[in-house]
Protein backbone atom coordinates (compact mmCIF):
# COMPACT_ATOMS: atom_id res chain seq x y z
CA UNK A 1 0.00 0.00 0.00
CA UNK A 2 1.43 3.39 -0.99
CA UNK A 3 1.91 6.21 1.48
CA UNK A 4 -0.85 8.33 -0.10
CA UNK A 5 -3.34 5.43 0.09
CA UNK A 6 -2.32 4.71 3.69
CA UNK A 7 -2.81 8.37 4.69
CA UNK A 8 -6.28 8.46 3.15
CA UNK A 9 -7.26 5.19 4.87
CA UNK A 10 -6.08 6.45 8.26
CA UNK A 11 -7.95 9.71 7.76
CA UNK A 12 -11.10 7.79 6.82
CA UNK A 13 -10.84 5.70 9.98
CA UNK A 14 -10.35 8.87 12.04
CA UNK A 15 -13.42 10.54 10.53
CA UNK A 16 -15.93 7.72 10.79
CA UNK A 17 -14.57 6.31 14.05
CA UNK A 18 -14.24 2.74 12.79
CA UNK A 19 -12.74 0.69 9.98
CA UNK A 20 -15.16 0.48 7.04
CA UNK A 21 -16.19 -3.09 6.27
CA UNK A 22 -15.90 -4.49 2.72
CA UNK A 23 -19.69 -4.51 2.51
CA UNK A 24 -19.82 -0.82 3.43
CA UNK A 25 -17.13 -0.04 0.88
CA UNK A 26 -18.84 -1.97 -1.95
CA UNK A 27 -22.50 -1.23 -1.17
CA UNK A 28 -24.55 1.92 -1.78
CA UNK A 29 -22.89 4.97 -0.30
CA UNK A 30 -24.68 6.92 2.42
CA UNK A 31 -24.68 10.70 2.58
CA UNK A 32 -22.14 10.62 5.41
CA UNK A 33 -19.84 8.28 3.46
CA UNK A 34 -19.95 10.56 0.44
CA UNK A 35 -19.01 13.51 2.64
CA UNK A 36 -16.12 11.50 4.08
CA UNK A 37 -14.87 10.57 0.61
CA UNK A 38 -15.09 14.16 -0.54
CA UNK A 39 -13.35 15.49 2.56
CA UNK A 40 -10.60 12.88 2.31
CA UNK A 41 -9.94 13.95 -1.25
CA UNK A 42 -9.74 17.63 -0.31
CA UNK A 43 -7.45 16.83 2.64
CA UNK A 44 -5.14 14.91 0.34
CA UNK A 45 -5.09 17.85 -2.10
CA UNK A 46 -4.01 20.17 0.73
CA UNK A 47 -1.48 17.77 2.24
CA UNK A 48 1.52 19.83 1.09
CA UNK A 49 0.17 23.18 2.25
CA UNK A 50 1.73 23.15 5.73
CA UNK A 51 5.23 23.82 4.42
CA UNK A 52 6.96 27.16 5.16
CA UNK A 53 6.14 28.58 1.73
CA UNK A 54 2.82 27.10 0.51
CA UNK A 55 2.23 27.19 -3.21
CA UNK A 56 -0.44 29.28 -4.95
CA UNK A 57 -2.79 26.31 -5.22
CA UNK A 58 -3.00 26.05 -1.42
CA UNK A 59 -5.43 28.97 -1.18
CA UNK A 60 -8.11 27.04 -3.04
CA UNK A 61 -7.21 23.69 -1.46
CA UNK A 62 -7.42 24.91 2.14
CA UNK A 63 -10.60 26.86 1.44
CA UNK A 64 -12.25 23.73 0.02
CA UNK A 65 -11.17 21.75 3.10
CA UNK A 66 -12.90 24.36 5.26
CA UNK A 67 -16.11 24.14 3.22
CA UNK A 68 -16.13 20.34 3.19
CA UNK A 69 -15.39 20.18 6.92
CA UNK A 70 -18.40 22.36 7.70
CA UNK A 71 -20.62 20.19 5.50
CA UNK A 72 -19.26 17.08 7.22
CA UNK A 73 -19.86 18.45 10.73
CA UNK A 74 -23.35 19.67 9.80
CA UNK A 75 -24.20 16.18 8.54
CA UNK A 76 -22.89 14.52 11.70
CA UNK A 77 -24.82 17.00 13.87
CA UNK A 78 -27.99 16.37 11.87
CA UNK A 79 -27.59 12.62 12.29
CA UNK A 80 -27.03 13.00 16.04
CA UNK A 81 -30.16 15.14 16.34
CA UNK A 82 -32.26 12.64 14.36
CA UNK A 83 -30.93 9.77 16.51
CA UNK A 84 -31.84 11.69 19.66
CA UNK A 85 -35.39 12.36 18.36
CA UNK A 86 -35.89 8.64 17.61
CA UNK A 87 -34.60 7.65 21.04
CA UNK A 88 -36.80 10.26 22.74
CA UNK A 89 -39.91 9.05 20.90
CA UNK A 90 -39.19 5.51 22.09
CA UNK A 91 -38.38 6.70 25.62
CA UNK A 92 -41.61 8.64 26.19
CA UNK A 93 -43.75 5.53 25.48
CA UNK A 94 -41.96 3.28 27.99
CA UNK A 95 -43.85 2.27 31.16
CA UNK A 96 -40.87 2.73 33.42
CA UNK A 97 -38.54 4.87 31.38
CA UNK A 98 -34.85 5.03 32.26
CA UNK A 99 -32.99 8.32 32.20
CA UNK A 100 -34.22 10.65 29.49
CA UNK A 101 -31.97 10.78 26.38
CA UNK A 102 -29.66 13.78 26.38
CA UNK A 103 -29.92 16.43 23.68
CA UNK A 104 -26.73 16.25 21.61
CA UNK A 105 -24.52 19.32 21.64
CA UNK A 106 -23.53 20.32 18.09
CA UNK A 107 -19.83 19.91 17.45
CA UNK A 108 -17.79 21.79 14.87
CA UNK A 109 -14.40 20.57 16.03
CA UNK A 110 -13.25 19.46 12.59
CA UNK A 111 -14.56 22.62 10.91
CA UNK A 112 -12.80 24.86 13.43
CA UNK A 113 -9.57 22.94 13.05
CA UNK A 114 -9.72 23.39 9.25
CA UNK A 115 -10.40 27.11 9.64
CA UNK A 116 -7.55 27.52 12.12
CA UNK A 117 -5.26 25.78 9.67
CA UNK A 118 -6.18 28.23 6.91
CA UNK A 119 -5.67 31.25 9.18
CA UNK A 120 -2.32 29.95 10.44
CA UNK A 121 -1.01 28.97 7.00
CA UNK A 122 -2.24 31.92 4.94
CA UNK A 123 -1.70 35.16 6.85
CA UNK A 124 -2.44 37.11 3.65
CA UNK A 125 -4.97 34.76 2.08
CA UNK A 126 -7.39 36.35 -0.38
CA UNK A 127 -10.35 34.79 1.46
CA UNK A 128 -9.09 35.35 4.97
CA UNK A 129 -12.03 37.64 5.76
CA UNK A 130 -14.49 34.88 4.84
CA UNK A 131 -12.66 32.35 7.01
CA UNK A 132 -12.55 34.78 9.96
CA UNK A 133 -16.27 35.40 9.65
CA UNK A 134 -17.20 31.72 9.31
CA UNK A 135 -14.91 30.79 12.21
CA UNK A 136 -16.63 33.38 14.37
CA UNK A 137 -20.06 32.03 13.46
CA UNK A 138 -19.00 28.46 14.30
CA UNK A 139 -17.58 29.51 17.67
CA UNK A 140 -20.74 31.49 18.38
CA UNK A 141 -22.88 28.42 17.68
CA UNK A 142 -20.86 26.51 20.26
CA UNK A 143 -21.38 29.21 22.89
CA UNK A 144 -17.79 30.49 22.64
CA UNK A 145 -18.78 34.09 21.99
CA UNK A 146 -15.67 35.67 23.55
CA UNK A 147 -13.38 33.75 21.18
CA UNK A 148 -15.67 34.67 18.29
CA UNK A 149 -15.49 38.34 19.29
CA UNK A 150 -11.74 38.51 18.69
CA UNK A 151 -12.08 37.00 15.21
CA UNK A 152 -14.87 39.42 14.30
CA UNK A 153 -12.78 42.29 15.70
CA UNK A 154 -9.81 41.28 13.51
CA UNK A 155 -12.07 41.12 10.46
CA UNK A 156 -13.53 44.56 11.21
CA UNK A 157 -10.06 46.03 11.75
CA UNK A 158 -8.15 44.40 8.90
CA UNK A 159 -10.84 43.95 6.24
CA UNK A 160 -13.15 47.02 6.28
CA UNK A 161 -14.10 46.40 2.64
CA UNK A 162 -15.21 42.81 3.18
CA UNK A 163 -18.66 41.77 1.97
CA UNK A 164 -19.20 40.48 5.51
CA UNK A 165 -18.44 43.82 7.18
CA UNK A 166 -22.06 44.74 7.95
CA UNK A 167 -22.82 41.34 9.50
CA UNK A 168 -19.52 41.51 11.40
CA UNK A 169 -20.29 44.91 12.91
CA UNK A 170 -23.75 43.70 13.82
CA UNK A 171 -22.22 40.72 15.65
CA UNK A 172 -19.75 42.95 17.49
CA UNK A 173 -22.56 45.27 18.51
CA UNK A 174 -24.65 42.35 19.74
CA UNK A 175 -21.71 41.07 21.81
CA UNK A 176 -21.44 44.41 23.62
CA UNK A 177 -25.24 44.68 23.87
CA UNK A 178 -25.56 41.30 25.63
CA UNK A 179 -22.79 42.36 28.02
CA UNK A 180 -24.57 45.67 28.67
CA UNK A 181 -21.79 47.78 27.22
CA UNK A 182 -24.38 49.96 25.54
CA UNK A 183 -22.10 52.78 24.38
CA UNK A 184 -19.83 50.32 22.54
CA UNK A 185 -22.86 48.49 21.17
CA UNK A 186 -24.34 51.74 19.83
CA UNK A 187 -21.03 52.61 18.15
CA UNK A 188 -20.99 49.32 16.23
CA UNK A 189 -24.70 49.41 15.39
CA UNK A 190 -24.29 52.91 13.97
CA UNK A 191 -21.38 51.68 11.85
CA UNK A 192 -23.63 49.11 10.15
CA UNK A 193 -25.26 51.99 8.26
CA UNK A 194 -22.16 54.21 7.88
CA UNK A 195 -20.87 52.44 4.76
CA UNK A 196 -22.23 51.63 1.34
CA UNK A 197 -23.58 48.21 2.23
CA UNK A 198 -23.07 45.29 -0.18
CA UNK A 199 -26.14 43.96 -1.93
CA UNK A 200 -28.21 41.87 0.45
CA UNK A 201 -26.85 43.57 3.59
CA UNK A 202 -29.58 46.20 3.91
CA UNK A 203 -31.79 44.08 6.23
CA UNK A 204 -28.79 43.57 8.54
CA UNK A 205 -28.21 47.34 8.69
CA UNK A 206 -31.88 47.82 9.62
CA UNK A 207 -31.60 45.20 12.39
CA UNK A 208 -28.61 47.21 13.62
CA UNK A 209 -30.78 50.32 13.64
CA UNK A 210 -33.42 48.57 15.77
CA UNK A 211 -30.80 47.31 18.23
CA UNK A 212 -29.32 50.81 18.38
CA UNK A 213 -32.72 52.12 19.48
CA UNK A 214 -32.96 49.34 22.09
CA UNK A 215 -29.53 50.23 23.45
CA UNK A 216 -30.53 53.90 23.78
CA UNK A 217 -33.67 52.86 25.66
CA UNK A 218 -31.87 50.48 28.03
CA UNK A 219 -29.28 53.17 28.81
CA UNK A 220 -32.12 55.64 29.57
CA UNK A 221 -31.34 57.89 26.61
CA UNK A 222 -35.00 58.13 25.72
CA UNK A 223 -34.85 61.11 23.36
CA UNK A 224 -32.41 59.28 21.08
CA UNK A 225 -34.38 56.04 21.45
CA UNK A 226 -37.59 57.78 20.34
CA UNK A 227 -35.96 59.23 17.23
CA UNK A 228 -34.25 55.93 16.35
CA UNK A 229 -37.36 53.78 16.80
CA UNK A 230 -39.23 56.28 14.64
CA UNK A 231 -36.50 56.07 11.97
CA UNK A 232 -36.81 52.27 11.96
CA UNK A 233 -40.61 52.42 11.61
CA UNK A 234 -40.27 54.83 8.70
CA UNK A 235 -37.87 52.43 6.96
CA UNK A 236 -40.26 49.53 7.51
CA UNK A 237 -43.18 51.54 6.12
CA UNK A 238 -41.30 52.65 3.01
CA UNK A 239 -40.46 49.09 1.96
CA UNK A 240 -41.19 45.52 2.94
CA UNK A 241 -38.07 44.13 4.54
CA UNK A 242 -37.17 40.83 2.81
CA UNK A 243 -36.31 39.03 6.07
CA UNK A 244 -39.27 40.30 8.05
CA UNK A 245 -39.21 43.30 10.31
CA UNK A 246 -39.72 44.43 13.90
CA UNK A 247 -42.15 47.23 13.09
CA UNK A 248 -44.77 46.29 15.69
CA UNK A 249 -42.14 45.96 18.41
CA UNK A 250 -40.67 49.33 17.41
CA UNK A 251 -44.09 51.03 17.63
CA UNK A 252 -44.71 49.60 21.10
CA UNK A 253 -41.22 50.62 22.19
CA UNK A 254 -41.82 54.13 20.84
CA UNK A 255 -44.89 54.41 23.07
CA UNK A 256 -42.95 53.05 26.06
CA UNK A 257 -40.12 55.55 25.58
CA UNK A 258 -42.55 58.46 25.24
CA UNK A 259 -44.09 57.33 28.54
CA UNK A 260 -40.78 58.03 30.29
CA UNK A 261 -41.43 61.78 30.09
CA UNK A 262 -43.15 63.40 33.09
CA UNK A 263 -45.36 65.21 30.56
CA UNK A 264 -45.61 62.21 28.26
CA UNK A 265 -49.05 62.93 26.79
CA UNK A 266 -48.09 66.45 25.75
CA UNK A 267 -44.73 65.17 24.54
CA UNK A 268 -46.41 62.53 22.36
CA UNK A 269 -48.87 65.06 20.92
CA UNK A 270 -46.02 67.44 20.09
CA UNK A 271 -43.97 64.59 18.58
CA UNK A 272 -46.65 63.67 16.02
CA UNK A 273 -47.42 67.31 15.37
CA UNK A 274 -43.77 67.76 14.43
CA UNK A 275 -43.40 64.49 12.50
CA UNK A 276 -46.85 64.48 10.90
CA UNK A 277 -49.77 62.13 11.42
CA UNK A 278 -49.10 58.41 11.24
CA UNK A 279 -51.42 55.42 10.92
CA UNK A 280 -49.96 53.82 14.05
CA UNK A 281 -50.60 56.74 16.42
CA UNK A 282 -53.41 54.78 18.07
CA UNK A 283 -51.02 52.02 19.14
CA UNK A 284 -48.50 54.54 20.49
CA UNK A 285 -51.05 56.44 22.60
CA UNK A 286 -52.63 53.24 23.93
CA UNK A 287 -49.23 51.85 24.86
CA UNK A 288 -48.34 55.11 26.59
CA UNK A 289 -51.57 54.98 28.60
CA UNK A 290 -51.07 51.33 29.56
CA UNK A 291 -47.53 52.04 30.79
CA UNK A 292 -48.69 54.75 33.19
CA UNK A 293 -51.58 52.57 34.38
CA UNK A 294 -49.25 49.60 35.06
CA UNK A 295 -46.91 51.87 37.03
CA UNK A 296 -49.82 53.19 39.08
CA UNK A 297 -49.11 56.75 37.87
CA UNK A 298 -52.81 57.53 37.99
CA UNK A 299 -52.64 61.32 37.59
CA UNK A 300 -50.88 60.79 34.24
CA UNK A 301 -52.66 57.58 33.25
CA UNK A 302 -56.23 58.90 33.47
CA UNK A 303 -55.85 61.84 31.03
CA UNK A 304 -53.73 59.61 28.71
CA UNK A 305 -56.49 56.98 28.67
CA UNK A 306 -59.19 59.58 28.10
CA UNK A 307 -57.26 61.06 25.19
CA UNK A 308 -56.65 57.64 23.59
CA UNK A 309 -60.32 56.68 23.87
CA UNK A 310 -61.50 60.04 22.57
CA UNK A 311 -59.21 60.08 19.52
CA UNK A 312 -59.19 56.35 18.71
CA UNK A 313 -62.51 54.89 19.98
CA UNK A 314 -62.47 51.98 17.50
CA UNK A 315 -59.03 50.67 18.39
CA UNK A 316 -59.15 46.94 19.13
CA UNK A 317 -58.13 47.48 22.78
CA UNK A 318 -60.68 50.23 23.42
CA UNK A 319 -63.02 48.09 25.55
CA UNK A 320 -60.18 46.87 27.75
CA UNK A 321 -58.78 50.38 28.17
CA UNK A 322 -62.22 51.74 29.08
CA UNK A 323 -62.49 49.19 31.91
CA UNK A 324 -59.03 50.11 33.15
CA UNK A 325 -59.93 53.79 32.98
CA UNK A 326 -62.87 53.21 35.34
CA UNK A 327 -60.59 51.31 37.72
CA UNK A 328 -57.93 54.01 37.53
CA UNK A 329 -60.42 56.76 38.33
CA UNK A 330 -61.77 54.79 41.30
CA UNK A 331 -58.27 54.15 42.63
CA UNK A 332 -57.25 57.76 42.12
CA UNK A 333 -60.32 59.03 43.97
CA UNK A 334 -59.72 56.55 46.79
CA UNK A 335 -56.09 57.69 47.14
CA UNK A 336 -57.18 61.34 47.26
CA UNK A 337 -59.87 60.55 49.84
CA UNK A 338 -57.44 58.62 52.05
CA UNK A 339 -54.97 61.48 51.87
CA UNK A 340 -57.44 64.04 53.13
Amino acid sequence: MGLATLSITLLLVHLVGQNPSPREMDGPRSEATLFVDSLVGEEFGASNCDRPHPGPSCEDALFRVCSRSVAFDETRNKQARERYEREWEEWKHLDRPPKEPRIPIPSFARSLEAHRRYLKTLAKGDRRDQILFKSGLLLDRQGRSTEAFFLFAELEREHPDSRAIVATRLRLGEFHFVNRNYDSAIAYFRKTKSVQTPSGSEPLAEIGLYHEAEAYSLSHRYAEAIETFFEYIELADRKRLPRGDLRVEAILSLGSCLAESPVSLEHAKEFFLRKGRRTYEDTVFYELAYKHYDRDQLDIAVPAMEYALQCFPRYHKAADLRQKLDKAKARRDRVKHDGM
